[in-house]
């Protein structure tokens, strides 16, 4: 994968601040160990939540932040047993 610019640096890195803060100032999904990767505003999401709609929920807050292209989401969903 070629390198990115520094203006696309910096461009991703303000995309993952955004779709961080959008997704954790959802007060009715808990996200523990969030993580968000962006690379030319495709997403990557990774962490753990407890309830499945969840999930989506994440995608879905994802997809509607500004500079996002794609998401892809990895976060685990561990409803216990």
């Amino acid at each position: 994968m070629p390198a990115q610019s520094p203006e696309q640096a910096r461009t991703d890195a303000d995309v993952a601040a955004r779709v961080y803060s959008a997704i954790k100032a959802n007060r009715l999904w808990f996200y523990p160990a969030l993580e968000v990767q962006v690379r030319n505003g495709a997403v990557y999401l990774t962490g753990l939540t407890f309830d499945p709609p969840a999930y989506d929920a994440a995608t879905d807050i994802a997809r509607h932040v500004a500079g996002v292209t794609t998401v892809t989401n990895a976060i685990v969903v561990d409803v216990g047993r």
